[in-house]
C-alpha cells in the first residue's frame, strides 16, 4: 500500500492539517500536526481512576509516533458490541468519561470526535479536551449554568442547524455525519437514553471516587500543567471584529484584560 497522506480536515500548525496514512501493510494511521501530551496525559488520568477504584474506563488512542510538533495514533475502528455485558460495559464508560470531562472542563467533544468501539467510547480527538476554564459551580442564570454543567462538554444531546436542518451532534447520540459514534449490537444501533440509569452509575461512582480522594485527583490533574488549552472560537466574524478592536490598544495589559473579557463574552454568546 502507499503511505500517501490524505487530507481529513482543516489546515493548522504551519498549514498543516490532520491526515489519514497508510502502511506498507496497509494499516491505516491518523497523523496530527501537533504535540500528542494531551492524549498521553488522559491515559495517566484514566489509568490513575482505575488505580483509585474505577475498574471500567474508557479505552484510549494508542500513539505510534510523536515528536514535538505533531505525532501519529491508531486508527480507531467502529466495532459493534458483542454481548449485553459489553453493551453494558460500553454505557457506563460513557459515564466515567461524561464525568471526565466535566471535571476537566471539556468542550467540543462532538460526533465526529468519538469513536463507539465495542465496550467503550473512545475519543479520537482531543484538542479542546481542556479549554482553561474551570467548572463553574455558580451562575447568574438557569443559561449560564446549563452551559456549566455536564452539556458544556457535547457529550450529551446538542442540537445544531444545518442547512435549515436540526441534527444532533453530541458525542453519545449524534447521527450528524455517520454514526461511528453510536454503539450497535446484534446489527441495530443502541439508544442511550435506554441506558442512562448505567451512564448516570458510571458518573456517580467516578464523582464519588474524586470526594474520598481529593488529594489523588489534584495529583492526576497536576499531569496536564504541560498540555495546551484550547478553545473554539465562533463565530468567526465577531472574533474578526474583537481582534480588529484589540489591535487599537497600545498598552499590552489592557489588551490581555479587554482580550480575555471580550472572547469570554462571545463565546458564551453575550456579545455581537
Amino acid at each position: 500500500m502507499s503511505n500517501k497522506e490524505i487530507k481529513l480536515g482543516d489546515s493548522h500548525n504551519s498549514n498543516q492539517a490532520v491526515s489519514l496514512r497508510y502502511t506498507e501493510s496497509g494499516e491505516p494511521v491518523i497523523v496530527k500536526p501537533r504535540n500528542c501530551k494531551t492524549e498521553k496525559a488522559f491515559k495517566i488520568f484514566l489509568d490513575g481512576l482505575k488505580k483509585l477504584g474505577i475498574t471500567k474506563i474508557p479505552k484510549t488512542v494508542e500513539i505510534l509516533q510523536e515528536s514535538e510538533n505533531s505525532h501519529e495514533q491508531s486508527y480507531v475502528h467502529h466495532q459493534c458490541a458483542e454481548s449485553v455485558e459489553e453493551v453494558n460495559s460500553y454505557f457506563y464508560k460513557c459515564g466515567v468519561l461524561l464525568f471526565s470531562a466535566y471535571l476537566l472542563s471539556s468542550y467540543d467533544l462532538h460526533c465526529e470526535n468519538l469513536i463507539a468501539s465495542s465496550d467503550s467510547p473512545v475519543l479520537v480527538d482531543l484538542e479542546t479536551l481542556l479549554s482553561a476554564e474551570p467548572v463553574q459551580r455558580t451562575a447568574k442564570s438557569q443559561a449560564v449554568t446549563l452551559k456549566n454543567s455536564v452539556l458544556k462538554s457535547h457529550l450529551l444531546p446538542n442540537w445544531i442547524t444545518v442547512d435549515g436542518k436540526i441534527f444532533d451532534c453530541s458525542g453519545f447520540t449524534g447521527t450528524l455525519h455517520s454514526d461511528k459514534n453510536n454503539l450497535f449490537y446484534n446489527n441495530e444501533p443502541i439508544k442511550a437514553y435506554n441506558h442512562i440509569d448505567t451512564i448516570v452509575d458510571g458518573f456517580r461512582q467516578a464523582y464519588e471516587l474524586t470526594l474520598e480522594n481529593i488529594q489523588s485527583i489534584d495529583s492526576l490533574l497536576d499531569i496536564f500543567s504541560e498540555c495546551e488549552f484550547r478553545q473554539i472560537l465562533r463565530p468567526t466574524d465577531v472574533y474578526g471584529k474583537i481582534i480588529n478592536f484589540l489591535n487599537l490598544i497600545d498598552d499590552l495589559e489592557k489588551r490581555k484584560e479587554y482580550a480575555y473579557t471580550l472572547l469570554s463574552k462571545a463565546y458564551m454568546r453575550d456579545i455581537d
